[in-house]
Formats: structure tokens, C-alpha cells, sequence
């Protein structure tokens, strides 16, 4: 009977170290996942600038994937607006 608890405390310390080992896992995979989010975020927030940019030269992503490369004037309140979008994006002014 005393080697069958000796056994059983044996087991049980076993199974402390591996829930142990999962929560010191699942808090690598969670911060893992946190630095992914906010590194999506950035990238997320650099192809909006991007395409505002575009926007601003009196295009848009769609024509110059086509091939189309021409630009047109771009009114001064669209202008105005686009900037401030960018600015809103990338906390600066351009």
C-alpha cells in the first residue's frame, strides 16, 4: 500500500511539471500572439498609407496593377482629406 502511494505522488508530481510546462507554453503562445497582432496592425496600417499615397498622386492601386500608370490632378479638398487620413494613420504630418 505505501509503495502504491509513493507511486501515485510520484504521478501526480509528474503531471504538475507537464501543466507546469503548458502554462509557461501557453504564455509564450499568447504573447507570440499579441507581437503577431500588433505586427499585422503595422502592416495593415502601411498598405492604407500606401494606397493613400497613390490616391494622392491621382491614381489608385487597382489602375496601376492593371498597367494603367496615367494620373490625374487631385482636387484640394480631397487633398486636404486624404493627408489627414494619412496623418491620422501615421500620427505626423506629411
Amino acid at each position: 500500500m505505501k509503495m502504491d502511494q509513493n507511486k501515485l505522488v510520484e504521478i501526480i508530481e509528474e503531471q504538475n511539471s507537464y501543466i507546469g510546462q503548458l502554462e509557461v507554453n501557453n504564455q509564450k503562445l499568447s504573447q507570440q500572439q499579441r507581437e503577431m497582432a500588433i505586427e499585422y496592425q503595422k502592416l495593415f496600417d502601411m498598405v492604407q498609407v500606401q494606397r493613400l499615397m497613390v490616391k494622392l498622386l491621382g491614381t489608385d492601386m487597382q489602375k496601376i496593377a492593371e498597367g494603367d500608370y496615367s494620373v490625374h490632378p487631385v482636387p484640394a479638398k480631397e487633398m486636404k482629406d486624404i493627408k489627414r487620413k494619412i496623418m491620422d494613420i501615421i500620427g505626423k504630418e506629411i
